[in-house]
């Protein structure tokens, strides 16, 4: 089933609850929203990095790419793309391996 949303055709659309009101919910945007909010997390700490407000020994450096490609990962598969999903496994693995390091030295 599918509807008009703005202009476009849209396969995965929810109707907003209040009143029946024919104005629909476009789930892109929110996976989307997800995925941009998660690239937002690891460029920030990159950015913090090459400030050097961060180093690659500190739990904020890896929570922080452990959140970003954990909100990359579910926006993908929203809309599947193999190997982004692999590089994003690799990068969620790799901040766990750096939170796991950094937790056995305090």
């Amino acid at each position: 089933m599918t509807e008009v949303c703005r202009n476009h055709v849209s396969l995965y659309t929810i109707p907003l609850p209040a009143y029946n009101h024919p104005m629909t919910f476009d789930l892109d945007i929110v996976f989307n929203s997800i995925g941009i909010a998660g690239v937002a997390c690891i460029l920030l700490a990159y950015f913090l990095i090459t400030l050097g407000k961060l180093t690659g020994g500190r739990l904020a450096y890896h929570i922080l790419n452990l959140i970003g490609a954990a909100m990359l990962l579910a926006s993908l598969f929203w809309k599947w793309n193999l190997p982004s999903v692999v590089i994003e496994v690799c990068w969620i693995a790799i901040s766990l391996f750096g939170i796991w390091k950094v937790r056995r030295t305090l």
